[in-house]
């Protein structure tokens, strides 16, 4: 039996948990704890951009849909939990480019004061990128690598964020284990990380990531 481990929780639909379990020990976990802080200041904004799903969910526990403001977020996994919340669709929905995703906001936000609600630990990848400096980053949430998750023996690591990459390769040894990883920042990540480039989703989705490495299986 070979092992397969995705840094986050799967859905019962995932295709990945469709394997053959005589074939596949599939994990999914993420190896980020996120706790969310409280209180929560909001500073002065008219646009906000998400960089995660929980960052989406505590920003609305606390602020209402404004259909004056602009809505952006990094992916198309975020988007469906934005559209669950809100009922709207997003105004940005990144696909995996942050250089084409960085362009868009800085031709269609220049006026906006942009908040970027965070967890504690961030990369700043997107807003390093934008010319104009009218934007916030709130901490929103604490995010930092959990230490009660032991992995076996690991065929296939398909890694789901930067920040999933980094724990996971700080504990885990890299020789072991064929990386995929969901989107180009993440891939960038763990080149940085560890020198070798891996295979990446163009548009960063479960399925896409799983259509990557159809051929393993």
């Amino acid at each position: 039996m070979k092992t397969i481990f995705i840094s986050r929780k799967l859905k019962p639909q995932s295709p990945f948990l469709q394997l053959d379990k005589e074939e596949w020990l599939v994990i999914g976990e993420s190896l980020i704890d996120k706790k969310p802080i409280s209180p929560i200041l909001f500073p002065d904004h008219n646009a906000v951009f998400f960089y995660s799903q929980t960052a989406i969910e505590i920003y609305f526990k606390s602020n209402l849909y404004n259909p004056n403001y602009k809505y952006g977020v990094m992916g198309e996994p975020s988007h469906q939990v934005f559209i669950n919340i809100t009922n709207q669709q997003a105004d940005l929905v990144g696909t995996g480019n942050i250089e084409y995703l960085a362009n868009c906001i800085n031709e269609e936000w220049s006026e906006k004061n942009i908040l970027f609600p965070t967890g504690t630990t961030t990369l700043h990848s997107l807003e390093d990128l934008l010319l104009h400096k009218d934007t916030k980053l709130c901490k929103v949430y604490k995010n930092l690598p959990r230490l009660d998750v032991s992995l076996p023996l690991i065929n296939l690591a398909f890694l789901t964020s930067p920040m999933n990459a980094r724990a996971f390769f700080s504990t885990y040894d890299l020789s072991l284990p064929k990386i995929y990883a969901i989107g180009a920042t993440t891939a960038s990540e763990v080149y940085k990380l560890t020198g070798t480039e891996v295979p990446f989703c163009e548009t960063p989705s479960m399925s896409s990531l799983y259509d990557l490495a159809i051929d393993e299986f």
